[in-house]
């Protein structure tokens, strides 16, 4: 089950709170949009028609067991922020950004044992609802053991910074179509592929990342250094990449606010 969210709402778990079989669904595409347009997605025709949901911050929350998406972002959902939760594994993507998106903040969460951890972009041929959205940041969070989408984008233009990932089991960065991914100040303790390509291959993996425990050469990043800069939207300091274990280990996930 996904529980509906709407504009202008905060949920932040009190106390050690876990939701165990539902997962939350950041989109404006309601039961009655789907009867009065006959659809039950948000295509890319109604873009304008209706009112996204935005400004939306969910913090301190774990998600398990969920039976689709522990988080879903889609339908056009802006200005939403992911901060301080734990996800664990459920049936679909831990948390997943896609169908027109954009300005998503994804910040201090922990991800433990996911396989299809985060997802940019719902498919290969969405470019007309995707193209121009999904600008998305990824910081200080932890990537425990996870297989695979830490993210995974196509179309969007995403800025992952001071990340940690530990023991990958598939791989870390997935570049798919049309994506744009800019990656700084994070340290890969053991993967079995930094990189995979799935289309797409813009990716600038930058000087100030750090890389141990990596079998070989061709598990080593793949980057042709040809993505946008964050800098083009923000500016900021990075924490070096060598203190992000400490931190992130200490400091991201739920309860941890």
């Amino acid at each position: 089950m996904m529980i509906k969210v709407g504009s202008n709402k905060t949920i932040i778990g009190v106390g050690n709170v876990t939701l165990s079989g539902v997962g939350f669904d950041v989109n404006a595409w309601t039961a009655d949009r789907v009867a009065a347009t006959g659809s039950a997605q948000c295509d890319v025709s109604f873009a304008g028609t209706f009112t996204p949901v935005q400004n939306v911050i969910i913090r301190n929350i774990t998600f398990s067991n969920y039976q689709d998406d522990g988080i879903n972002i889609g339908c056009y959902s802006h200005h939403v922020w992911v901060d301080h939760n734990t996800f664990k594994p459920g049936f679909d993507g831990a948390l997943d950004i896609k169908r027109g998106a954009d300005w998503i903040t994804v910040s201090w969460n922990r991800f433990t044992d996911t396989v299809k951890t985060s997802l940019v972009g719902h498919d290969d041929s969405n470019g007309p609802q995707d193209r121009g959205h999904l600008h998305i940041t990824y910081h200080h969070n932890w990537f425990e053991h996870t297989d695979q989408r830490g993210p995974r984008v196509r179309f969007g233009q995403v800025h992952v910074m001071n990340q940690y990932a530990t023991n990958q089991t598939d791989y870390l960065i997935g570049k798919g179509v049309e994506c744009s991914i800019y990656v700084d100040g994070t340290f890969v303790d053991g993967a079995a592929a930094v990189t995979d390509e799935y289309g797409g291959s813009d990716l600038t993996w930058d000087s100030t990342n750090q890389i141990i425990n990596v079998s070989s050469a061709g598990d080593l990043p793949v980057a042709n250094g040809q993505a946008f800069h964050p800098n083009t939207y923000y500016s900021y300091t990075l924490d070096p990449a060598a203190n992000i274990p400490s931190m992130v280990s200490s400091g991201a996930g739920a309860g941890k606010i």
